[in-house]
């Protein structure tokens, strides 16, 4: 014990000794386990955690293949829905989800509540009991019942102050008696964290029937002992035969596990990021490697002295083992605290569908393994001036002064690891430009509209207050009077989404003429007031905007964007075409006045989908397409005027909540904010990937200077310029370099292709990204070079040779 306490106190002295070495090795280490154990545990929480639910891998969603229309994973009908709980053998029970919008009125503001209409099987198959009160039976889940709801964690703590005896108390959503039965625990959500609540679906028979409204959700547990190649099975058969049975019916059902629905399309960038981190840590054990081997070469006198003195060989290693121990432990300490603080920075690239029920944790398998390489690294490159001393010269050791010595071997390993770290940094340089182009593109690029000084709100119309057309009517006019007359306010309109917040929303359509029977007609459904696409920045192609005179009593009007011109009126103009929207037998033709420019409504990445909009005092048999958001674009700054807009809403109705606040740049940015997450890690781990690699190449050139201080002396003496001197120094340096750039290009080209999912706007190969990335790269390594190259052309030959 004495002599591991001397060996710990001799190696604390020696690390004190060299401050210089010392913080760099710690904060190369503190940074490389940190920032890989962070990455590591949110993507294993993310991709590997449990989810919180009863058995999740028990779980399947079953979707509607339509991606003919755009729909990959489209919506059940009510109808498939009954069939498939009706018919299948593969589940325990299936649940069906619909959304819905409440007002909840009465004790404080009128407030606007996300929920979803549940059938009562579905709590049971997540299997999650509440946290208070219980959830729905069968008796509540049927047209008629008295009307209950179940309040999410949420909503509880915010609207009820956590009040226990919130169950058993009524309260009013859009104007009618709910009673609470129940509250859920704090964790759970499906799909999306904001629904505040859940009401029964209470499906009747009519609905159950209905075969043309794509709007539930479907969530099955499989029986024990059922995979899921046979519940995919089992919902084909049934699908087939409901298509032979009802041949206007296309459905094409499909089970996707629960798990893979809610990690979606978070799976590649989370691969993406753990191995730009592991490209980090073995660059930040490279450049770890390094330092031990230049401090190596400089304590190979004194290992020598030590040698000569009597010390064995085991104690030597014991000792430098104890240092390269010592160094681990201090870069570790450091390393957990960066890995804490970075946790919780990156919670954001949880998906939205966990963001309630995933709370990642340090992972311990993550830290130990980050902490075992690091520790490797230093015992195994500690090591190295016992190693070199056991093969060198003893006298020849000795004789070699405060210069130190080293093996080729040594050198070469040196160089070899330089290398690698050049070559990783430039595929982390490559994916960071990459990633970064992709995100300029999809932000700032090609959105058909303009988003700057937009402000948008959200005032969803309570059915049973204005289930009547002509009150919708009078309740948008009034608003919009009272708003465009506000100071600030240069235009405002409504719509019943602006895009990017409702990814669907279509109607099927029947052209005027010859159609194809085995073509989909189907297009988004707005309905817009006549300023709603001037406010909004859409350019109007060709034709004219609504006017207002486009009423209930005119001829009925239609703008179409121009992905629905190309797509169902191909080499014609669409400008006087005529369709007929729902039942052909009772609608009346349609036509249209206009075709507006094409809008990225589906996502920023995603097709340009075929777009209808139609003025709202037209329509009177879709409530559901009935304008809810309201945009208004300023003069001034948006945010400002939002106490104005909502007192203007009030005075038209004083019970009328307003959501969704928020500037179109605000809904832009959320859209963006996980590939922006992504794409900034990345370019911090080129940035320190680049500044490790820079340090690198500096440090072999610097002790390739200080070996060949006398060399380089005897060169001048002999006659040689200063220049043959830089140009010695920056060759070797150079070369180095060069080697990494190329054994880097190789790299990116192998493994972009692992981005190319991820990318818009940009090739996973473009050359503009790859010769930038090179010149970066190449430009940093010269100025690394060029420090010990300057210092080498400075020798002094007399003072070299006298040292000599």
């Amino acid at each position: 014990m004495d002599t591991l306490v001397k060996d710990l106190r001799y190696a604390a002295r020696m690390l004190r000794a060299k401050p210089g070495f010392t913080l760099t090795a710690v904060a190369t280490l503190a940074l490389g386990i940190g920032g890989s154990t962070a990455i590591f545990s949110v993507a294993s929480a993310v991709l590997l955690g449990k989810l919180p639910f009863r058995d999740p891998e028990r779980l399947l969603m079953v979707w509607d293949d339509a991606s003919e229309m755009g729909f990959p994973r489209n919506d059940l009908t009510p109808a498939s829905y009954a069939a498939l709980r009706a018919q299948n053998q593969s589940f325990e029970e299936l649940a069906a989800v619909a959304a819905d919008a409440f007002t909840l009125t009465g004790g404080g503001e009128p407030e606007k509540v996300e929920g979803r209409r549940v059938t009562a099987s579905f709590f049971p198959v997540l299997g999650i009991a509440p946290r208070i009160g219980r959830v729905f039976r069968p008796d509540d889940d049927r047209p008629g019942a008295d009307r209950v709801t179940v309040l999410s964690h949420g909503l509880w703590q915010r609207r009820f102050g956590r009040d226990p005896n919130v169950v058993g108390r009524d309260i009013l959503l859009n104007g009618e008696k709910h009673t609470v039965i129940g509250v859920m625990p704090p964790g759970f959500q499906f799909f999306e964290s904001y629904v505040g609540l859940w009401v029964p679906a209470a499906f009747g028979p009519e609905e159950l029937s209905n075969r043309g409204g794509h709007y539930l959700n479907v969530v099955g547990r499989m029986k024990a002992g059922v995979d899921v190649q046979r519940a995919q099975a089992d919902v084909e058969t049934i699908a087939g035969r409901l298509v032979r049975d009802f041949p206007d019916q296309d459905f094409h059902a499909f089970v996707l596990p629960l798990r893979e629905q809610l990690v979606g399309d978070a799976r590649r960038p989370l691969i993406v990021l753990v191995l730009a981190i592991t490209s980090v840590l073995l660059i930040t054990c490279a450049n770890v490697a390094g330092l031990l081997l230049a401090r190596a070469a400089a304590r190979g006198r004194e290992i020598a002295v030590r040698t000569a003195m009597g010390a064995t060989r085991g104690r030597i290693v014991r000792q430098l083992l104890t240092e390269s121990f010592l160094l681990a432990a201090i870069g570790a300490l450091p390393g957990v605290f960066v890995a804490s603080w970075a946790l919780s920075a990156l919670q954001q690239l949880i998906p939205p569908g966990l963001a309630l029920g995933v709370h990642p944790t340090l992972d311990a398998r993550a830290l130990a393994v980050a902490l075992a390489l690091s520790a490797a690294t230093g015992l195994l490159f500690g090591l190295a001036p016992a190693l070199q001393a056991a093969r060198s010269d003893l006298n020849e050791a000795l004789r070699q002064g405060g210069r130190g010595s080293t093996g080729t071997g040594h050198r070469r390993l040196r160089s070899a690891l330089v290398v690698a770290e050049l070559g990783a940094t430039l595929v982390l340089l490559v994916g960071a430009g990459l990633l970064g182009q992709t995100l300029y593109h999809l932000r700032y690029k090609g959105l058909g509209l303009q988003s700057q000084q937009l402000l948008t709100l959200r005032t969803t119309l309570p059915q049973p207050r204005y289930g009547e057309p002509s009150r919708r009517a009078a309740f948008y006019e009034e608003v919009l009077e009272r708003v465009q007359r506000l100071p600030g306010v240069v235009s405002a309109g409504y719509s019943t989404s602006v895009p990017l917040e409702w990814k669907g929303g279509t109607s099927g359509f029947l052209p005027e003429g010859p159609v194809d029977p085995k073509r989909s007609y189907d297009a988004n459904h707005r309905q817009i007031s006549t300023d709603y696409l001037r406010t909004m920045g859409i350019p109007l192609r060709r034709g004219r905007s609504f006017e207002r005179t486009d009423g209930a009593r005119s001829q009925p009007v239609a703008i179409v964007n121009e992905a629905t011109a190309r797509q169902y009126w191909p080499g014609v103009d669409a400008l006087g075409k005529r369709f007929k929207v729902g039942d052909p037998s009772r609608n009346p033709w349609i036509t249209i006045v206009g075709i507006a420019g094409d809008v990225r409504q589906m996502g920023l990445d995603a097709p340009v989908k075929a777009e209808m909009y139609f003025p709202y005092s037209q329509i009177s048999d879709q409530p559901w397409f009935a304008p809810r958001d309201l945009v208004v674009r300023t003069a001034a700054e948006p945010m400002s005027l939002v106490p104005a807009i909502k007192q203007a809403i009030r005075a038209v109705d004083p019970e009328q909540a307003v959501s969704n606040i928020r500037t179109f740049d605000e809904i832009l940015d959320e859209e963006v904010v996980q590939r922006r997450l992504g794409a900034a890690l990345v370019s911090a781990f080129a940035a320190l990937a680049l500044l490790l690699a820079s340090l690198g190449v500096y440090g072999v050139l610097s002790y390739f200077v200080t070996q060949h201080t006398a060399e380089i002396g005897v060169r001048l003496a002999l006659g040689a310029s200063r220049g043959d001197i830089l140009r010695l120094v920056l060759g070797k340096g150079m070369a180095l370099a060069l080697s990494g750039a190329g054994l880097g290009l190789v790299g990116a080209l192998a493994l972009t292709r692992l981005l190319s999912s991820l990318l818009y706007g940009i090739g996973a190969t473009d050359p503009a990204t790859f010769a930038s990335a090179a010149a970066v790269l190449t430009a940093l390594a010269f100025v690394a070079c060029y420090l010990p190259a300057r210092r080498a052309v400075r020798v002094d030959p007399m003072v070299a040779m006298r040292c000599e």
